[in-house]
């Protein structure tokens, strides 16, 4: 796995695309790793963020660090969301409406904790039935157990 520090200059890029997904903060040293088919940018060892299929996400490491809409899920449907199925409409408990292609935090309905990040397959508020949003990353995946 090949890894470096990005220049200031590079560090000051990724910060304003991370803007665009409601991150307020300043960062001052990143590192990035080349892992599969993703990079990977990391925060004192930790993925802050992976870009895949030239697309940027935040890793849920950092997911509270981010402003982006959340959809509320039963308890029910998070063992499945955690095996990396996609968010069907029947376990949303509450959402906002959304647009298509938009970046989501998906969070279970007890304790409120992030557990899903995604991209809404729909525009509107919540249908009645079919697939609402694509699982991109979860608790447990490659990207969260990442230890480098």
């Amino acid at each position: 796995m090949r890894r470096f520090f990005l220049s200031k200059k590079d560090v000051k890029k990724l910060v304003e695309e991370l803007r665009s997904l409601g991150f307020k903060e300043e960062l001052k040293q990143v590192e990035k790793a080349q892992f599969k088919d993703m990079e990977v940018y990391l925060v004192e060892g930790k993925p802050l963020c992976f870009r895949k299929g030239g697309r940027l996400f935040p890793s849920l490491h950092f997911a509270e660090r981010f402003e982006l809409k959340k959809i509320k899920v039963d308890m029910g449907a998070v063992p499945h969301l955690l095996k990396g199925a996609d968010v069907m409409a029947p376990g949303i408990v509450e959402m906002t409406e959304l647009k298509e292609g938009e970046i989501v935090l998906v969070v279970d309905e007890k304790y409120g904790k992030p557990i899903v990040v995604g991209v809404s397959l729909i525009s509107g508020q919540k249908p009645e039935k079919g697939k609402v949003v694509a699982n991109v990353h979860r608790l447990g995946d490659e990207v969260w157990r990442m230890k480098l």
